[in-house]
């Protein structure tokens, strides 16, 4: 399962599928505080006019259920005593409170009856957030997926098709606004579909 932690991204991959939060194949999920940040914050109005679009694609995993999950108060527990023996090598997180969220539903996902995840290694997230996703693997060992490569992921599982013709200017967009995807994960898009995920126009602020 794939905690989609970073708002942009989220946004991103749901234009390109709108269904990923929505179809259990996709296996993706996110959570509330990151639903209340696109529609409750100015700049995601101003930056993503279209984002209403899919309001009602940006399902969430319940908060009740995360809070009523066996470990939740001792998840919140490990991520508290975690920032709070930091190593100074290590810098600082300055973790924002979704960040905190998103730790803890981590580590309680698999005991959520919404979701069916034989294993706790198999909750990875997805964040472009670099604070985020050196606290989450440094201190719970939780594998990062960059936001192409979940799009790769389900290219190879073959549970959803790249158009050209369809979302070639949606991935122009998500070039021109959004972190640089890694090399590795380029050069995968273009072995599964042929096409080379684009660069920025010129121009374009990054």
């Amino acid at each position: 399962m794939i905690i989609v932690a970073d708002t942009c991204s989220l946004l991103m991959l749901l234009r390109l599928n709108p269904e990923m939060l929505t179809d259990p194949k996709f296996g993706c999920c996110t959570t509330q505080e990151i639903r209340d940040e696109i529609f409750q914050t100015a700049r995601f109005a101003r930056d993503y006019p279209w984002r209403n679009e899919f309001r009602n694609k940006i399902q969430v995993v319940p908060l009740g259920s995360v809070t009523h999950a066996p470990s939740y108060e001792n998840a919140k527990l490990a991520v508290k005593m975690q920032l709070e023996h930091i190593d100074p090598d290590e810098g600082s997180y300055n973790l924002s409170q979704e960040d905190r969220s998103v730790i803890v539903l981590a580590q309680v996902l698999p005991e959520l009856s919404v979701f069916t995840i034989n294993n706790p290694d198999d909750v990875v997230l997805s964040t472009t957030d670099g604070p985020l996703r050196r606290f989450a693997e440094n201190r719970f060992e939780i594998e990062n997926l960059e936001p192409l490569d979940v799009l790769n992921s389900w290219l190879d599982a073959g549970i959803w098709g790249y158009d050209d013709q369809q979302h070639g200017s949606i991935l122009q967009d998500w070039a021109d606004r959004e972190p640089k995807p890694s090399i590795a994960a380029k050069r995968r898009f273009r072995k599964l579909t042929g096409r080379a995920f684009p660069s920025p126009n010129s121009g374009q602020t990054r």
